[in-house]
């Protein structure tokens, strides 16, 4: 039973909670670890080699100009914006199987979305800047195409409105995973809910993602993870404003019980990146 006279029971609040935490943990380094091989695949374009680590790439053979920048800087900044709104159409087309696996879909639809919107920040912070922690993806295309800093600052304004507008649509996909309609069928419930089945995960989910990446990449790490705390808080906020039918709920029962095979995954995933570096070869070499 996962309810009691109208309360749920510590135990499914409980389960719900790691089940989200562990899907947002696979969901952030899966994107994190899969941007690095669209990168060395567009660089097979241009007959790059590379190596490919958990925490980044190494090309073995290049020769940069700014076309090649563009093209494989410039897929690495847009691989997230993509992610998220693959994530979001797989969960649209499994939603009714009613799978813990689509809590994964929605958390990689706030990850991806929100770490490109982030990516703006990253690039006023680190273009031009070589040596800066910053100087990353978007960073390294404006840096390349020398674009004033004044312009690289004005585009954290589009960049804001698009963040404003996922942010306040966060909420919704989650909420349709309730059990029940009484537990969202007001605000305050609403942002209980949300709270207990997003905010809260969050936290140990962004400790594991930390563990996992450091000392790699820690600033960008957590100038993505800063951005979806953000954006769970603007979500939070919106709730007030967003309603759900009772038609919406999708009544999945299955986040109240222990999703062993996900977790084995996270583990073994983490083992696997902290103790080989998720090295990989992808180009045309031996």
């Amino acid at each position: 039973m996962e309810i009691t006279r109208g309360q749920e029971l510590w135990h499914s609040k409980l389960f719900r909670f790691l089940n989200s935490a562990v899907c947002f943990s696979l969901a952030f380094m899966v994107m994190a670890y899969s941007q690095w091989f669209v990168m060395a695949l567009v660089g097979m374009l241009f007959k790059f080699d590379a190596l490919v680590y958990y925490y980044g790439i190494r090309f073995i053979y290049h020769e940069w100009n700014r076309k090649t920048i563009t093209f494989i800087y410039g897929a690495a900044s847009l691989y997230p914006l993509l992610y998220g709104l693959l994530c979001l159409y797989i969960y649209d087309k499994i939603s009714e199987t009613k799978s813990v696996l689509s809590l994964f879909f929605v958390w990689g639809f706030i990850i991806g979305t929100a770490s490109f919107c982030a990516q703006a920040v990253t690039g006023s912070l680190g273009a031009g800047e070589y040596n800066s922690p910053f100087y990353h993806n978007f960073a390294v295309v404006l840096a390349w195409w020398r674009m004033p800093n004044f312009v690289n600052y004005v585009l954290n304004i589009p960049a804001l409105a698009l963040f404003g507008y996922f942010a306040v649509n966060y909420a919704r996909p989650v909420l349709r995973f309730s059990y029940s309609y009484s537990k969202v069928n007001k605000v305050q419930r609403r942002r209980s809910y949300f709270t207990e089945t997003a905010i809260l995960p969050f936290i140990p989910g962004a400790l594991i993602c930390l563990y996992a990446t450091f000392p790699w990449n820690v600033w960008i790490t957590l100038v993505y993870l800063a951005a979806i705390m953000l954006s769970l808080g603007v979500a939070w906020y919106a709730l007030y404003y967003i309603d759900v039918m009772k038609d919406d709920i999708l009544r999945y029962k299955s986040l109240q019980k222990p999703a062993y095979v996900l977790a084995v995954i996270l583990v073994a995933f983490v083992i696997y990146v902290k103790y080989t570096y998720g090295e990989v070869h992808v180009g045309y070499g031996g």
